[in-house]
């Protein structure tokens, strides 16, 4: 089953390399310049829909953090110099 996804995901990749320019400039050329941000925009809408509706399998539950050691993170010098503050 692994393979098989591996083998989708790698398919996709591809066409979104090779064919990813040419509908683009299609999109752009024929119908407009908001057309191919739109067209992504469904796909990754799409995609995102999909990773929620799949099965999830036999993962062990990810341990959840609460919101004070979020707020610790923050807090962190490098954490802020990294945002650019």
């Amino acid at each position: 089953m692994q393979r098989a996804h591996n083998y989708t995901i790698e398919a996709l990749d591809l066409f979104s390399i090779e064919g990813g320019f040419f509908l683009g400039g299609v999109l752009y050329q024929f119908v407009g310049l908001q057309c191919p941000f739109l067209v992504i925009t469904g796909i990754n809408i799409s995609a995102a829909l999909l990773l929620l509706l799949s099965p999830k399998g036999n993962s062990k539950p990810r341990a959840t953090t609460s919101l004070k050691s979020f707020l610790s993170l923050l807090k962190d010098g490098e954490i802020i110099a990294g945002l650019g503050e």
